[in-house]
């Protein structure tokens, strides 16, 4: 846990000898191909690899490196604006701390020593330990933590092979919780509430912070609504930028954002402030006003170290808005424990405000209820008792994710056989047995779905360089795996782009027909 990223790639070394990492930076293999300067700056439409809000980008090349990034104007959702995050990523095909070669772990797991292999002997050893698992434990000893766009095509092949441990930490810490918590209350009408950012008189900025976790486009609509004269009320024991904004900044004690939540419940139904035109529709309400009945609003203020006056103001702007209030909790939705609850909480605040779903499907989908086996938990648990044998880690530190990081050191330390794939070293590379340097989101090619929009949008995201030193694109990496397993039924296109093409006609679409302008708008039936 010591060993910083510089440090781990200094001791990587080349064959038996360590070498600097500056000579191999500086090695003629890892030149730029084909770079020549009288080629005129080349423009491609792409998608930013940078955060999962996939933002439209212009990528201008120069004589083989990336002169500059842009919005791309066509993008409804960010006219053309980018990030700080976006405009840098220039500097990553280059990047001397990113992965360069194949690796493989010489010496104790943790040490940070390494050597470097060639594609076709780090291919061969994870076959290898892939195949031996499968035929003497089956899949079940397989475990994959993955993440992002890039981690769909081993996905795929974990799939086919039958394994079920999978773990997302975006699923894991966004997803689960909100889905299975809204199910609960909305009847099957999982997901967030039917008043979005758009259509808000009343923003409720609940464990958010878009001031500084910012995404271009949530941040343009956040923008748009209180320049419409939103009232925003920021829950944050901290003094955030958002907040600096708010009309009601509450600064709750830490932890305590259901007892908030119940507060102004009670005060919002005792009052007669909810919408009575769907009270017919509730189910549950008599037995919800019966346990609010239960609660001091002195009581439940106190809790969150709030003024009386103060949670009774703010629900009151809240009743006179409804129902356009959005109660934007953030992406995190794993915070102390009782998350499904809180988020329940949260969910009926805005069924009786009106702003949560009007009708309910009639039946819980449980098909989204989170499976056991996509939690870190699991795999971990499975680890420590010997059934787990062999871990795939793609563009994902397990280490970073999860708590108590020691735990997980201790399980990756007793797993037979773990392979890495990611453009940067992370710390749980430190305890894999193959190190796999993957081509950056500029230097690769995907399909990067958006249904933020409706019409949903599809955009497609282009190579616009070749993979600097010998960092390869997912499809091929993967490509190599099937080809010796002999399964892998989406991999017997030659290409990404073949395969691309073809996962596109579903859709009615080609990758020659997006290119001209970088996505296509497709209406869901």
């Amino acid at each position: 846990m010591t060993l910083s990223r510089r440090t781990f790639l200094k001791n990587t070394s080349l064959a038996a000898a360590l070498w600097p990492l500056d000579r191999l930076a500086q090695a003629a293999s890892f030149a730029d191909p084909g770079a020549a300067n009288d080629i005129p700056p080349v423009t491609t439409h792409s998608v930013c690899g940078m955060c999962r809000a996939g933002c439209l980008i212009d990528v201008t090349v120069r004589d083989g490196k990336i002169a500059k990034i842009t919005g791309n104007p066509h993008d409804v959702l960010t006219a053309g604006q980018i990030c700080q995050r976006g405009a840098a990523a220039e500097i990553m095909p280059d990047d001397p701390d990113r992965l360069k070669f194949p690796l493989k772990r010489i010496g104790k797991r943790g040490l940070g020593k390494w050597a470097r292999i060639g594609w076709g002997e780090a291919i061969d050893t994870i076959f290898n330990q892939m195949d031996k698992r499968l035929r003497q434990d089956g899949p079940d000893s397989l475990a994959l933590f993955h993440s992002g766009t890039s981690s769909s095509f081993i996905k795929d092949l974990f799939v086919e092979l039958g394994c079920r441990y999978f773990n997302d930490p975006f699923y894991e810490y966004c997803r689960a919780n909100r889905e299975l918590s809204h199910d609960l209350t909305y009847g099957g009408r999982g997901g967030k509430g039917a008043v979005g950012l758009t259509e808000a008189q009343c923003v409720v900025l609940l464990g958010a912070n878009l001031g500084e976790n910012m995404q271009v486009p949530v941040m343009r609509k956040f923008n748009q609504a209180l320049e419409r004269g939103a009232k925003l009320i920021v829950v944050d024991p901290r003094r955030s930028t958002a907040a600096a904004r708010a009309d009601y900044h509450l600064m709750i004690r830490p932890g305590t954002d259901t007892a908030l939540l119940l507060g102004w419940l009670k005060y919002i139904i005792e009052n007669g402030l909810y919408n009575h035109g769907l009270e017919s529709r509730f189910i549950g309400l008599a037995e919800l006003k019966g346990l609010l009945a239960n609660y001091r609003l002195a009581d439940l203020a106190a809790i969150a170290d709030i003024p009386v006056a103060a949670l009774k103001s703010s629900a009151q702007v809240m009743a006179g808005l409804a129902p356009a209030v959005c109660l934007y909790p953030g992406d995190n939705s794993a915070w102390y424990g009782n998350d499904v609850q809180r988020l329940r909480a949260g969910a009926m605040l805005s069924a009786v405000l009106g702003a949560g779903p009007t009708e309910s499907s009639g039946e819980i989908n449980a098909a989204r209820f989170p499976a056991p086996e996509r939690f870190a938990s699991t795999i971990i648990n499975k680890v420590q008792t010997g059934a787990v044998k062999f871990i795939g880690i793609w563009g994902q530190n397990p280490l970073q994710a999860y708590p108590n990081p020691y735990r997980t050191i201790s399980a990756l330390q007793k797993v037979p056989f773990i392979f890495c794939c990611d453009v940067y070293p992370g710390e749980a590379a430190m305890y894999a047995d193959i190190i796999l340097p993957e081509a950056s989101f500029l230097e690769r090619a995907e399909i990067v779905g958006n249904r933020e929009l409706q019409p949903r949008r599809l955009a497609i995201r282009q190579a616009v360089i070749k993979p600097r030193f010998e960092a390869r694109g997912p499809y091929w990496i993967v490509k190599q795996l099937t080809s010796r397993l002999g399964r892998g039924q989406g991999f017997t296109f030659d290409s990404a782009l073949e395969r691309l093409d073809n996962d596109l006609r579903t859709e009615g679409l080609s990758w020659q027909a997006l290119q001209e302008k970088g996505f296509a708008l497709i209406k869901d039936v």
